[in-house]
C-alpha cells in the first residue's frame, strides 16, 4: 500500500513548485493570519539572487509550518514572528511566539516531543542545526540554521 504524503509534504510540494522559499513562507504566513487572531509578522532579509538547496528549502518550510501550527493550535500565542534571514553564510529560519511555552529542560509530553523530534530530524537531514528555547509562560523560539556555500560574484 503506498504511503500517503504527510500534510507538510503536500503543502511544501504545492508551494515550492512555483515559489522560492521566501515566497512560500510569505504564503504560509498569510494563511496563518487568516486562521488566527494572533498577530503574525514575517521578517525577510535575503539577497535576491541566493541559491538555496532544495533540501534546505523543504526543511525550512516544514519547520515553519509545524512551529506555526503548534503556536496557534497548542500554545495560545497572541504574537508570532517568522524570520528568514542570512547571516555569515548561514540561512536562519526561526519561529518565535509568546504562547504558554514549556520547560525545555524537562521531558515534554508525547505530542510535543514527537513534533520536536520530527523537526530536529528534518533539519539535520538537510545539514542544519536545530534549536529550541522555551520556558513556562515565556513562549517558544524554534530555530533552524543551515550553512550555505555562498560563492562571491
Amino acid at each position: 500500500m503506498p504511503r500517503r504524503p504527510q500534510r507538510q509534504e503536500a503543502h511544501f510540494e504545492a508551494a515550492a513548485q512555483a515559489q522560492p522559499l521566501g515566497d512560500s513562507l510569505h504564503m504560509l504566513v498569510a494563511r496563518a493570519r487568516s486562521k488566527t487572531r494572533a498577530q503574525v509578522a514575517f521578517l525577510f532579509q535575503l539577497p535576491e539572487a541566493l541559491d538555496i538547496p532544495a533540501e534546505v528549502e523543504s526543511a525550512g518550510y516544514r519547520i515553519c509550518e509545524a512551529a506555526i501550527d503548534n503556536a496557534i493550535g497548542h500554545a495560545g500565542a497572541r504574537r508570532l514572528t517568522v524570520e528568514l534571514s542570512l547571516r555569515y553564510a548561514r540561512l536562519i529560519v526561526r519561529v518565535a511566539d509568546d504562547g504558554e511555552g514549556f520547560d525545555a529542560a524537562q521531558p515534554a509530553g508525547l505530542r510535543e516531543r514527537a513534533s520536536l523530534d520530527t523537526m530536529d530530524a528534518c533539519v539535520r537531514a538537510a545539514g542544519g542545526r536545530f534549536d529550541v528555547r522555551s520556558a513556562p509562560g515565556a513562549g517558544t523560539c524554534i530555530s533552524a540554521i543551515f550553512p550555505l556555500d555562498i560563492q562571491p560574484k
